[in-house]
């Protein structure tokens, strides 16, 4: 599959649907080990957030059904339900991960490792980080497990007031559980 005919995912879902917009994808590698690059990546969820990405390379086995890795080094921006002047844009030389789920999705793992990394808030202040790690894991009682941590973080002078313009690391781990908390979180998206 190769060329430059749009691919359109649940153009016709009804609202409340992900939908999914994408050069026609390069695919090869197959049938030992398919990489499936896509370019001009457009994603809307159904909670009102946007994606874009300039790139995603997905990497897969067929006999590792429910496995993939993926790289999603270069550009990307979020866009929140309220629009582009609330964009987070995100750029990293280095963006590799993979992501793995049982059968009945109800064990879920997704995993990124970002290097050389700079962040541009809506505000219009920028971090930048020499690494970033983020693993995010939800069992089968559907409690989500975030484990991320940053390090070698640099700041603008705004969001360097009141915590200095460097730090050696940052750490965040959590677990949520409960049932109304999930909710909250799923709405936020």
């Amino acid at each position: 599959i190769d060329g430059a005919l749009p691919l359109e995912v649940a153009t016709d879902a009804p609202p409340g649907d992900w939908r999914i917009a994408v050069d026609r994808p390069d695919v090869t590698g197959f049938p030992f080990n398919i990489l499936v690059r896509l370019r001009n990546l457009e994603a809307q969820s159904p909670f009102g957030w946007s994606w874009r990405a300039d790139r995603v390379d997905v990497a897969m086995r067929p006999w590792r059904i429910g496995q993939a890795r993926f790289n999603i080094a270069g550009r990307q921006v979020a866009i929140p339900p309220e629009g582009p002047a609330g964009a987070y844009e995100l750029a990293a030389r280095r963006g590799d991960g993979d992501v793995a789920f049982d059968a009945d999705r109800r064990d879920a793992r997704f995993r990124l490792r970002l290097g050389d990394a700079a962040a541009i808030l809506p505000s219009g202040q920028a971090a930048s980080a020499a690494s970033v790690r983020i693993d995010l894991a939800r069992g089968p009682d559907d409690a989500l497990a975030i484990d991320a941590q940053a390090e070698a973080v640099a700041l603008t002078a705004a969001l360097a007031a009141p915590l200095g313009p460097t730090i050696d690391a940052l750490a965040l781990r959590a677990l949520v559980s409960d049932a109304e908390a999930l909710a909250d979180l799923h709405a936020w998206r």
